[in-house]
């Protein structure tokens, strides 16, 4: 039992480092609370609380992903519950037992000792988690987890929690030997034994307990301490960001006023709550690194260490934990830039494949993030890549991204005779081109082959001709938030003088802009990816493509249509119903395909280091000895043949386009 003067220290060591824990926990949800009110993923429903059930309790984000060689989410599962367990039993038998004088009344209690018992076998698991955890990063060291635990930061919290656990369980069954208590968990009466052996007589198991008891006091203090200021801050804010539940649509980018207020990211206030709150939920684990093909590439981009060097500039800008002092109001002078060590090749290396968004077990977004990087080093800064400047000006002179002009824009037909639609004309299916598919050599042969496919089965359609400017994608990506509005709002103007059903495009970049970002500036259509009218048409006229018996064929789901927009099924109906050809799942499909390197403006910036990602993504491609690759996206085809241009032993292999598979195999 702890004398009066004892009780009074302990309370006094607890307090003081749950007061700085809290201050600096106070600190960070006052800063958050700076940043502006925004739409925050999932509604708040019936949803959300089955999907922290799922996420938190179940641990299903950290199991989902979990593959033979990486068992990290098997390892997480272990000191996650066995850290819920063995901080109840923590707390029943130190805390309330000793502390405040309980401990006969703890034990005697039928519904507590379960808890005990079970918290008592809990710290094995919490053990065994950590070991295993050395283990990884001491032998397999997965480049993923990054320079944190390579300066062991790692270890010391692992031979801290050893000895606090260790320590537990040797108080416990120093008790058990003095007759201090009359029963114990399983591992602590263990214990009992191995000290009564080691230690000899009462004596100095007598002299032990008040070294023991202190010993982890002081390591829980400082566990109490460490948390608010190390990655495992993340079980207070990582809920919230699992409640708010994933982005509502990946592929979208929410937009920001572009009125003379608007003055970059230079503090927490031009960030939203949920950017800012995902900033502390981060978990560190890596996996959006691991997923990222610029990462893969050996580019200078990590999205987990995006998201770390905004979390240390918050801290940094607001005066959080510098605890001794009271974090920066308004009238602070510590004003550290939001975006300090941000450098320019990581910013440009980001192809926004959404990869890093769709492998985060707590829903953190580090491209939405970085795109506010973006805009703020194109539009407050004035400081990005020279060709840049190119691209922006064709654009903006003539709207479109290879600076061809208006005059241009319908030699792609190559004399195929198509209605341009007007004002005063109606049609049901309008064809939004796309750049790529008016003015590139190669995809304005898709461009036109879908032509034939229309005249085939909706004769009913249109495209703008000369009236079709960029829908403003590239822009957006790389950061001028301007100009995207700038040709949004013209697009938007242009579409609403006239008369047509639904809008069908070529390239899913536009189909993604015109879907999901247009309406955010009044811009409400009817949008469809071309793969879906396929998949209609051939489901509808059961159409059967014919195919080669002795041809291979892979497909490449492209980014903004598997991963930003959930459109997966409609070109495996279309690759089903080709017959003959046997077709295969390339390595990273669907939701986790690999991407083609074209995408986040990348097409038009020079490489920053590292393997080119279009031939990464060629290699995994060509890995199975397919004679086709097939895509449903030009900047896909673009970039898949540059790579199959670039590398050595691949001259048979050919890139097609879904299109071209489908006119061919009818004709």
């Amino acid at each position: 039992m702890l004398t009066i003067s004892e009780r009074i220290g302990y309370f006094i060591i607890l307090l003081l480092s749950l007061g700085v824990s809290i201050r600096v926990f106070a600190a960070r949800r006052m800063a958050i609370r700076r940043g502006r009110i925004s739409e925050s993923g999932a509604a708040k429903t019936a949803g959300a609380w089955r999907r922290v059930l799922v996420n938190i309790a179940g641990q299903w984000s950290a199991l989902q992903n979990t593959r033979f060689h990486d068992l990290a989410g098997v390892q997480h599962v272990l000191i996650f519950w066995g850290s819920i367990f063995f901080l109840a039993s923590y707390l029943l038998v130190i805390v309330v037992g000793d502390s405040f004088g309980l401990g006969p009344a703890v034990r005697d209690s039928a519904f507590l000792k379960p808890a005990i018992v079970a918290g008592d076998i809990a710290g094995v698991s919490i053990l065994t988690g950590l070991f295993w955890g050395l283990l990884r990063r001491s032998i397999s060291r997965p480049a993923r987890l990054g320079s944190d635990y390579e300066a062991g930061k790692f270890f010391l919290i692992v031979f801290a929690a050893f000895l606090l656990i260790g320590a537990y369980y040797a108080i416990e069954g120093i008790r058990l030997n003095l007759g201090l208590i009359f029963w114990a968990g399983p591992i602590s009466a263990l214990c009992a034994r191995i000290i009564s052996f080691l230690a000899g007589g009462t004596s100095a198991q007598q002299a032990l307990f008040p070294f023991l008891w202190w010993s982890q006091t002081l390591l829980s203090a400082g566990f109490i301490l460490y948390i608010p200021f190390s990655s495992h801050q993340h079980p207070f804010f990582a809920p919230v960001t699992i409640f708010q539940g994933p982005h509502r649509l990946r592929g979208r980018l929410s937009g920001v006023a572009m009125n003379d207020s608007y003055a970059g990211i230079s503090k927490p206030e031009n960030f939203s709550r949920r950017q800012l709150t995902e900033l502390y939920a981060c978990t560190q684990c890596g996996r959006c690194q691991d997923a990222c093909p610029a990462s893969a590439a050996g580019k200078p981009l990590s999205p987990k260490r995006i998201v770390q060097k905004l979390k240390d500039n918050m801290d940094a800008y607001s005066g959080i934990g510098r605890f001794w002092r009271k974090p920066n109001d308004e009238g602070g002078k510590c004003r550290v830039p939001m975006a300090r060590g941000l450098s320019d090749d990581e910013l440009w290396s980001c192809t926004t494949c959404m990869a890093c968004i769709e492998e985060c077990p707590v829903f953190v977004s580090a491209l939405d993030k970085l795109i506010d990087v973006r805009r703020d080093r194109v539009l407050v800064k004035a400081t990005f890549f020279a060709e840049m400047t190119n691209l922006f000006n064709d654009i903006e002179t003539f709207g479109d991204s290879f600076g061809k002009g208006r005059a241009f824009r319908e030699d792609w037909l190559m004399g195929k005779d198509v209605k341009v639609l007007k004002p005063s004309d109606q049609t049901g299916t309008l064809f939004w081109v796309g750049c790529l598919g008016a003015f590139h050599d190669r995809t304005k042969i898709v461009a036109a082959a879908f032509i034939d496919l229309l005249k085939k089965y909706e004769p009913d359609f249109a495209i703008l001709g000369k009236a079709e400017m960029c829908c403003g994608d590239p822009g957006r990506r790389l950061g001028n938030e301007y100009l995207f509005q700038k040709l949004a709002r013209k697009n938007i103007e242009a579409l609403n003088t006239l008369h047509f059903d639904r809008i069908v495009t070529y390239c899913p970049h536009c189909y993604n802009t015109l879907k999901n970002e247009y309406p955010d500036l009044g811009g409400r259509f009817e949008v469809f990816h071309y793969t879906e009218l396929l998949a209609e048409w051939i489901r509808r006229e059961q159409t059967k493509v014919s195919g080669n018996s002795d041809r291979r064929l892979v497909f490449h789901d492209p980014c903004y249509l598997a991963r930003g927009n959930n459109l997966v099924a409609a070109p495996r109906e279309i690759l089903k119903s080709i017959t003959g050809a046997k077709t295969s799942e390339a390595c990273g499909s669907k939701e986790k395909t690999f991407c083609c390197g074209g995408g986040g403006g990348q097409m038009w910036v020079r490489e920053t280091g590292g393997d080119r990602i279009n031939e990464l993504r060629v290699k995994q491609l060509a890995a199975g000895c397919p004679d086709v690759i097939a895509t449903s996206c030009p900047y896909c085809m673009v970039m898949i043949e540059d790579g199959l241009k670039s590398l050595p032993g691949l001259e048979t292999l050919k890139c097609k386009d879904l299109i071209e598979i489908v006119r061919d195999g009818i004709s």
